[in-house]
C-alpha cells in the first residue's frame, strides 16, 4: 500500500561556505527522477547535519531502545571483588604467609578463583580477559600458574 505521504530524505550541499541541509522527496515523472525540496537545514555544523542524515535515513538509535546500550568489551569485577573480601574479612591472605608477598597473592587469586569460577587452576590463566580477578590481587599482565603460583 502506497502511502499519501512522500518519503523525505536529507540531501547535504556542500558548495558554497556552509553546509546546507535540504529536506527533500523524490519522485519520477515521466521517467525522469525529480526532487521536492520541502524546507532548508541552516547554521548547523557538516557532523551535525550528518547525524540527522542519519535519523531521516533510520540509522540512529532511539534513547531508551533496547539496542541503545551495547557493551563491547568489559570484564567481570562483582564476584572477583566479593570473593576476595570474603576471604579477606577471616584473614585468609594472612594465614597463607603473614606478609603480602605476589605467591600470596596468586595462591589467594587461585583460592577466589576455584569459587567463582568452576574450572582447573591452569584455566584460570586464562580469564584475566574477562575477569578482573588477577588486577584484584595485585597481578598485571598474562599469568602462568605454574610460574606465578607454583615457583
Amino acid at each position: 500500500m502506497k502511502s499519501k505521504f512522500p518519503r523525505l530524505h536529507l540531501e547535504i550541499q556542500q558548495h558554497r561556505t556552509n553546509p546546507v541541509g535540504l529536506i527533500r522527496s523524490s519522485f519520477r515523472k515521466n521517467g525522469k527522477v525529480c526532487h521536492s525540496t520541502h524546507g532548508r537545514i541552516r547554521g548547523l555544523s557538516l557532523k551535525q547535519l550528518r547525524l540527522i542524515q542519519a535519523a531521516f535515513q533510520g540509522r540512529v538509535v532511539p534513547e531508551g531502545s533496547p539496542k541503545a546500550f551495547e557493551i563491547t568489551s568489559g570484564r567481570e569485577y562483582g564476584a572477583s571483588a566479593a570473593g576476595l573480601a570474603l576471604a579477606k574479612e577471616p584473614g585468609l591472605d594472612r594465614i597463607i604467609y603473614s606478609r603480602n608477598e605476589p605467591w600470596v597473592r596468586c595462591a589467594l587469586a587461585l583460592i577466589v578463583g576455584r569459587l567463582v569460577y568452576a574450572g582447573s587452576e591452569p584455566a584460570l590463566s586464562h580469564v584475566g580477559n574477562q575477569s578482573a580477578l588477577w588486577e584484584l590481587c595485585g597481578l598485571r599482565g598474562p599469568i602462568d600458574v605454574d610460574r606465578d603460583c607454583y615457583a
